[in-house]
């Protein structure tokens, strides 16, 4: 151990995972919530030691076994953050003396774009409430509600009004909400765009990708009748959010998620900056 280092310590249990390290110069704690992770595998690819791997994710989703869907190595771990930036679901947080390095400014982040039009966003016919942007988001991030608002252009009476609250610690981006609302009041920048290839070939139809997909973008046919064999998944890449977590839970391989563009905002020139982009062009196939 350094001498600098005064102490490093780790906390394990089935829901959580917390590693620190104590300098004279301050601490750092990495911080992995279990229950958030969808073991996408995207932390595991940006990480620059090698330090964290898969748990095992299939049997984790189909409930037969209770575990962590990473692990990380804490003698290899260098508490960098680099996945705790890199994670879509908020599973993974770097603190430093007490701040996450999220609410800094000073590390690469993800450019998310998010826009709501009010005027837009109006009730169904009947007055009756919208909510087909909350009905699709599988994260349950939208909260389609209807509000009394006092009109300007009508002497300040009090009208009825249709509109949204969204959980942004919960969003993805994966543009559901605005392939669905009917009045083009959403618009949604993709954080990934890439494609999905799915081996017909190879895939047997288990449906662990559909259940473990955080969006909601696989999808397979409902049998009609008894005794049918229902046709292979599909992938609707206009909501997928390239997560890879459907690759990665794959139990034949049958799933290749590539990502051709990642948005991501460079935060300040600092020494770690350029290691930082590193690791994100990492998740990209060239």
């Amino acid at each position: 151990m350094s001498d600098n280092v005064v102490s490093v310590s780790t906390v394990i249990d089935e829901n959580m995972v917390v590693i620190k390290r104590e300098t004279k110069k301050g601490w750092r704690r990495l911080s992995y919530f279990n229950e958030k992770c969808i073991g996408c595998g995207m932390c595991i690819k940006a990480c620059p030691r090698n330090a964290i791997n898969s748990g095992p994710v299939g049997a984790i989703n189909k409930g037969s076994i209770d575990s962590q869907k990473i692990i990380i190595d804490q003698e290899e771990c260098i508490l960098c953050g680099i996945c705790s930036g890199v994670c879509l679901f908020g599973a993974l947080d770097l603190e430093i003396d007490g701040k996450s390095i999220k609410d800094t400014g000073d590390y690469l982040s993800y450019e998310k774009v998010y826009i709501f039009n009010e005027t837009k966003c109006e009730t169904k016919e009947g007055g009756e409430l919208c909510d087909y942007c909350e009905n699709v988001c599988e994260r349950g991030a939208i909260k389609a509600k209807i509000v009394t608002v006092k009109d300007k252009n009508k002497d300040n009476k009090k009208t009825r009004k249709n509109t949204i609250e969204r959980d942004e610690s919960l969003c993805i981006f994966c543009s559901s909400c605005e392939n669905a609302c009917p009045k083009d009041a959403i618009k949604v920048g993709k954080i990934f765009d890439g494609d999905v290839d799915v081996d017909l070939e190879k895939c047997q139809g288990c449906g662990v990708c559909c259940e473990v997909c955080p969006s909601g973008a696989i999808s397979m046919p409902v049998i009609e009748t008894v005794g049918d064999k229902p046709d292979k998944i599909a992938v609707n890449t206009d909501i997928c959010a390239f997560c890879g977590a459907c690759e990665h839970v794959c139990p034949v391989d049958a799933i290749s998620v590539k990502r051709s563009r990642i948005n991501y905002i460079k935060g300040k020139d600092m020494s770690w900056t350029g290691r930082w982009e590193t690791a994100f062009q990492k998740l990209k196939d060239y």
